[in-house]
């Protein structure tokens, strides 16, 4: 009409079943989705329940789990896939929710030692094991360390560094808002005896042998019942960990023999070291592939090499040289910290089977 061609009037376009298909299809969109959200929500709340992480940490280990604590700990692809191997073959439960339970992980790691050994297997490759069980136990020491001296104990002690000695301040009270030290009698007369109200460095070694630096404030002085004089110091969040060992240490208490060290250059600048003719008695209270503990009565300075010979019980004898780092004076003798020089890798794996009591014969 009047040359006037259209495809519809407005009432009809609004007839049309087109627009309510596309609202129909988009709310039908968003239900899926939002249905969807909900059942992820479930899922992972589920994942969460008490029932669940049961039900996960008694079924065996698969590599999923490897790849997640891996992610978890920063452990790389050669210690994922060893770590894999080491609980398919020990059918260890599963490991990303167990690695920190020490009875798990020494069950798991001391069937895999055995199966080594009765295999007759490289050292490097007992070695690569033994560092592995040794980087899960820093991490777990990392995990497991204080940040305030509110979870330190009764009956535990706090070093005060006097400039010439070391003095061990027993804990007999954890308060809300403070420490109670037991401190020797002369304590307050000495000059190094800190004032009321002034800042104080303690360093705290705890039950898991890890070392802190602890910084506070005196608060006062006070008497017990019994007439002991007690420091009082207010808690402290000011606590940070100190020289992370590299290797778990063992305690020991076998008598050794030790001797100043020849050194010799060799032609390609290596460096040869062997026990001088003079041997003298010492003890030795700890060790680890790293190092030892020796006490002895010669007060022998920071720097020195020592050539040491020792018999662990189970182990064959160890003769090594050691570099003396640190030294501390304990009444009439002094205890020597030993790093190790040059300790072959069969001499380390024995010191590590004797560290985690994976020896044959302890």
């Amino acid at each position: 009409m009047n040359g006037l061609t259209g495809t519809g009037s407005p009432i009809e376009a609004r007839q049309s079943p087109l627009p309510y298909t596309v609202m129909f299809l988009a709310f039908v969109v968003i239900g899926i989705f939002f249905i969807v959200w909900i059942i992820f929500k479930l899922i992972g709340k589920y994942k969460k329940s008490p029932s669940y992480i049961a039900k996960q940490k008694q079924r065996a280990t698969a590599f999923r789990d490897v790849q997640a604590l891996a992610k978890k700990i920063n452990l790389s692809h050669g210690e994922s896939i060893l770590l894999f191997n080491i609980c398919r073959r020990g059918k260890t439960k599963n490991i990303f929710y167990n690695w920190t339970d020490t009875e798990t992980l020494d069950a798991t790691f001391k069937a895999e030692f055995m199966r080594l050994q009765k295999k007759g297997v490289s050292g490097e490759e007992i070695e690569e094991f033994f560092k592995l069980r040794n980087h899960l136990d820093r991490i777990i020491a990392l995990k497991k360390a204080i940040s305030s001296s509110h979870h330190i104990q009764p009956g535990e002690f706090l070093e005060f560094s006097t400039g010439s000695k070391k003095l061990e301040l027993k804990i007999v009270k954890n308060e809300k808002a403070n420490l109670i030290l037991e401190i020797p009698e002369d304590f307050e007369k000495a000059p190094y005896c800190p004032k009321p109200l002034t800042k104080i460095m303690f360093t705290y070694h705890s039950p898991k042998k890890l070392k802190y630096a602890l910084s506070t404030r005196v608060v006062r002085y006070q008497e017990d019942f019994e007439g002991k004089r007690q420091m009082v110091i207010q808690h402290s969040n000011t606590i940070s960990m100190q020289g992370r060992r590299h290797y778990k240490r063992a305690p020991l208490d076998v008598v050794c023999s030790f001797s100043a060290v020849n050194e010799t250059q060799g032609k390609k600048g290596s460096i040869s070291y062997s026990p001088k003719e003079n041997k003298y008695r010492g003890k030795i209270l700890d060790i680890s592939p790293g190092g030892c503990k020796l006490i002895t009565k010669l007060p022998i300075k920071r720097n020195q090499k020592v050539w040491i010979d020792v018999t662990i019980p189970g182990l064959e004898r160890l003769q090594c040289c050691g570099l003396i780092v640190g030294m501390r004076q304990k009444n009439d003798m002094f205890e020597l910290n030993v790093a190790f020089l040059d300790v072959s890798t069969k001499q380390r794996n024995d010191i590590f089977s004797y560290v985690y009591n994976y020896a044959q014969n302890t």
